[in-house]
């Protein structure tokens, strides 16, 4: 399945799977999600991504990514979206729109 994400959603989804616990399968699934998710070293050249003491920063905060995952990632994926308890509010939209492209429809 393609889906379409900004920078920020995109850095949130890798997130998500870098923090994932589990057994020895589930983080094979989210190793192979990571392969896709993290940005390129010329990726994050193309927007100028740093760190700052504030946490990551960038400059093309319109930049659109379209992803090809795997209908099982995706599931992954929706799972760890819905679960995730710390969302920022002043995020709301970008959190709002990434579920709508997951397909999270509560």
């Amino acid at each position: 399945m393609k889906i379409e994400v900004n920078t920020w959603q995109r850095q949130m989804l890798a997130m998500l799977c870098g923090g994932m616990r589990g057994d020895v399968a589930t983080i094979r699934k989210a190793m192979g999600l990571l392969d896709i998710l993290e940005l390129t070293k010329e990726e994050k050249k193309a927007i100028n991504l740093r760190a700052t003491p504030e946490g990551l920063t960038w400059d093309d905060a319109e930049k659109m990514y379209e992803l090809d995952i795997e209908e099982e990632g995706i599931e992954l994926l929706k799972q760890l979206y819905s679960s995730f308890d710390r969302w920022p509010a002043q995020q709301a939209r970008l959190v709002l729109d990434l579920g709508n492209t997951l397909g999270v429809t509560d």
